[in-house]
C-alpha cells in the first residue's frame, strides 16, 4: 500500500532532534576538555634512591575538574527524543493500517530483554499493524542476544527510563592506552623490565600506568613519557552495572534507530526525508568530530 510522503515525518523529526542534542553535547565536551588542564597526571618514582638497581615509577590522576552537570541534562534530551522516534513510528504504522487507535496509551514501540515479555505486546499491538511491521519489531528485540544488555535498543530503553525517574545521567572519566611507555633519554638504551596499564574508570588518586627499568650506571637525567587517551563513559545497565564509552553509545543507538526508521519507511511506502530538512546540528561537528569528546594526553 503506497501512501503520501511524510507518514513518518514526526519520527524523523524526533530522531533528528536527538542527533542535534548529540552534536551539541559533543561540541561542549570537546571545548570543555580543550579549555584548560582539566585532568592533571603526576609521575612518582624512586629516582633519588641511587642504591636501588631497579628504577620504579607510576603515573596517577592528581587533579580532575568535575564533569559539568549540564551534560546529564543534554543526555536526557538525546535519549527522550530517540526513544520518542520509535514510538512515533509505531503510531504511524498503527494509524496506517487500523486508523486512530481506540486505546492510544498502549501504542508504543516495545523493547524487551526477556522473550516472555513479548507475549503481552503481541496481544495489544500485533493486529494493529501490518505483519511486515510486526516482523521488524520482533526481529530487533534485545532478547535475541546472549547478552541483551549490550543491545543498542536495551541501552536506550534502560537509560531513557532512568532519566525519567532519577537524577540525569552522570558521565564519568575513563582512561585507555594509546602507546607504550617511551624512554627517550640519550645514550645507552635503558632496559624496561615491566610495564603495567590500568585502563578503565579513573578517579583522583588512581594509578593509570607503572613501569620498572634497569637503573643506568651513570647519573644522567631520564626522559620518560606515556601517551594515553581520556574519554567519557555512560552507564548503560545495572544488572550487572555496565559502562560504555559515550561515543560508542551515541553511535550505536542512533544508527540502530536510523536503520529501523529506514526499513519502516520502505514497509509503509513512505519516502526517506531530505537530509537537509532534518536539522541535526551539523554546524557543531567541526568543533567536536567525535560524540564522546575524547582527548589525547601526553605526560612526562
Amino acid at each position: 500500500m503506497t501512501t503520501a510522503p511524510g507518514v513518518l515525518r514526526s519520527a524523523w523529526a524526533k530522531w533528528a532532534r536527538g542527533v542535534e542534542h548529540q552534536q551539541v553535547l559533543a561540541r561542549m565536551s570537546r571545548e570543555w576538555a580543550q579549555a584548560g588542564e582539566r585532568n592533571r597526571y603526576q609521575r612518582c618514582d624512586n629516582a633519588t634512591h641511587r642504591d636501588d638497581e631497579v628504577l620504579r615509577m607510576h603515573w596517577h590522576l592528581a587533579e580532575a575538574a568535575p564533569v559539568p552537570e549540564r551534560w546529564g541534562v543534554l543526555l536526557g534530551d538525546v535519549l527522550t527524543n530517540l526513544r520518542a522516534a520509535l514510538d512515533h513510528a509505531m503510531w504511524a504504522a498503527v494509524c496506517q493500517l487500523s486508523g486512530p487507535p481506540v486505546q492510544p496509551q498502549v501504542v508504543q514501540f516495545p523493547i524487551v530483554r526477556e522473550a516472555a515479555r513479548m507475549k503481552g505486546y503481541r496481544k495489544e499491538l500485533q493486529l494493529l499493524v501490518a505483519q511486515e511491521v510486526w516482523d521488524l519489531v520482533e526481529a530487533v528485540q534485545p532478547h535475541h542476544l546472549d547478552d541483551p544488555q549490550r543491545h543498542p535498543l536495551e541501552t536506550l530503553r534502560w537509560a531513557s527510563n532512568i532519566d525519567k525517574h532519577r537524577f540525569p545521567h552522570v558521565v564519568r572519566r575513563a582512561y585507555q592506552t594509546v602507546g607504550p611507555i617511551l624512554v627517550r633519554s640519550a645514550g645507552t638504551p635503558l632496559q624496561v623490565l615491566s610495564e603495567e596499564w590500568n585502563p578503565g574508570h579513573v578517579e583522583v588518586g588512581d594509578v593509570v600506568a607503572a613501569a620498572t627499568l634497569r637503573r643506568p650506571a651513570d647519573a644522567r637525567e631520564l626522559d620518560i613519557a606515556i601517551t594515553f587517551a581520556h574519554q567519557f563513559e555512560l552507564q548503560v545497565g545495572e544488572l550487572p552495572p555496565a559502562w560504555v564509552s559515550l561515543a560508542e553509545v551515541m553511535d550505536a543507538v542512533t544508527d540502530q534507530i536510523l536503520a529501523i526508521l529506514g526499513t519502516l519507511a520502505g514497509i509503509l511506502g513512505d519516502e526517506l526525508p531530505d537530509v537537509d530538512s532534518l536539522e541535526t546540528g551539523a554546524e557543531h561537528a567541526a568543533f567536536a568530530p567525535e560524540f564522546g569528546g575524547q582527548t589525547i594526553h601526553w605526560n612526562p
